[in-house]
């Protein structure tokens, strides 16, 4: 992986496993001969496979989820998922800029390389943290992505990250679409509303998203 990104142009002082909730990747932390620090995924045969069997799993479901077909190969895949989180920092979303794209041949893949963010993500903060302002902010965050037409598709906390200057972040695009469908806008209202209800309960959940987005935005993604 280091060596696939000194290819490139960044090249790294330090690389580590990092023990986090990823869907799709391997995670790792980087820090860069000048100190700055990055957040790295990997991708191979096996996170494709995975991508593959659960969207099998999903066209098999009784119910339309609104995917789209599989991307033709993991290449395809990885530059997808570096086009939305490019496009969606232009649109003024707050979220980590895209450092570098390399391929890697042992095992055989690629590696996409994030600015690191200053923070936790919202699954390992106390719920005391969990705060009525938090929560605003992370909806602001998808209200530009909404309006943009972006689905996220993965809203979950530990993809939403409370920055040390109080700012919250999205991340992860790696479900993400570009020109969404209306279906997939409303399930990342509904996504977001059930990861936060989980940990500051139902009233403030929907009191956050009936602010951001409307009552009638709520009700109509209230099927999903």
């Amino acid at each position: 992986i280091a060596a696939g990104l000194a290819a490139v142009g960044q090249p790294l002082a330090k690389l580590e496993q990092a023990s986090l909730d990823a869907r799709g990747s391997t995670p790792y932390f980087a820090t860069t001969p000048d100190g700055s620090k990055l957040f790295v995924k990997a991708l191979g045969a096996d996170e494709r496979s995975a991508d593959l069997l659960y969207r099998i799993y999903r066209r098999i479901q009784p119910r339309d989820l609104g995917d789209e077909k599989a991307d033709a190969s993991l290449r395809r895949a990885v530059e997808h998922e570096a086009l939305v989180s490019l496009m969606a920092s232009q649109m003024g979303v707050r979220t980590p800029r895209v450092a570098a794209f390399a391929s890697t041949e042992h095992p055989p893949g690629f590696a996409l390389a994030y600015d690191a963010i200053a923070g936790r993500s919202l699954d390992r903060l106390e719920p005391a943290e969990m705060t009525d302002q938090v929560l605003d902010l992370v909806w602001e965050q998808l209200i530009i992505l909404r309006s943009h037409r972006v689905a996220h598709r993965d809203l979950r906390l530990a993809n939403v990250f409370l920055a040390d200057d109080g700012d919250a972040w999205i991340i992860d695009f790696g479900f993400s679409e570009l020109a969404a469908e209306e279906l997939l806008l409303q399930t990342d209202i509904v996504e977001l509303l059930a990861s936060s209800a989980a940990v500051v309960g139902v009233e403030r959940s929907v009191r956050a998203a009936q602010d951001a987005v409307g009552p009638a935005a709520v009700a109509d993604a209230a099927r999903l």
